[in-house]
């Protein structure tokens, strides 16, 4: 099965491993898979956010598009670790999916 997965602009530096992240969006994406039998794609969109000290806080939007249209699930995070920031909105996207899932 191949994914269907963009992101963009991801940080660079700032001690983020991005293999990791993209690592866990992968793995996300495989269980929206099995959750959601339908074709669907995803979008993960980061921005640095408050740049006004030695750190900055990583926004990540993500968007997940669901039988061609027909589902849009949606989540926004912010946190001072990417790493943490994809996960919770990761988290928050299957926790949508898991009602549409249950509609069905």
């Amino acid at each position: 099965m191949e994914r269907k997965i963009q992101v963009s602009g991801m940080p660079q530096g700032h001690g983020i491993d991005s293999a990791r992240v993209e690592t866990t969006i992968a793995k996300f994406y495989d269980k929206l898979a099995q959750m959601i039998p339908e074709p669907m794609t995803m979008e993960v969109h980061f921005k640095e956010a408050h740049t006004g000290g030695k750190r900055e806080q990583v926004e990540v939007h993500v968007k997940t598009v669901v039988g061609g249209g027909k589902n849009v699930l949606v989540s926004k995070q912010i946190e001072w670790d990417a790493e943490k920031a994809v996960h919770a909105a990761l988290e928050a996207v299957l926790k949508e999916a898991r009602k549409l899932a249950g509609k069905k």
